[in-house]
């Protein structure tokens, strides 16, 4: 399905980012393995030559964290 999003003009995929933990991550999600999902899929798609951005919600339960999901953003292959 990647290869085929890689074909399409103008697409970009955008993934969302709620922490920089897993822990948190999921939990914010209601999904165990969420956190991993996420780095998996933008690998896939960064693999694939698939444009993505991550974006991310500010709330009480990521605030004090925002330093750390820069700097995670900023080391994952976008």
């Amino acid at each position: 399905a990647a290869d085929q999003l890689s074909g399409i003009a103008n697409m970009r995929v955008e993934i969302s980012l709620h922490s920089a933990s897993a822990e948190k991550h999921d939990a914010f999600t209601g999904v165990p393995g969420s956190f991993q999902a996420c780095l998996d899929a933008l690998d896939l798609l960064r693999g694939s030559n698939v444009p993505v951005m991550t974006k991310s919600v500010v709330t009480a339960l990521n605030v004090d964290e925002l330093d750390r999901m820069v700097d995670l953003a900023e080391r994952l292959p976008l």
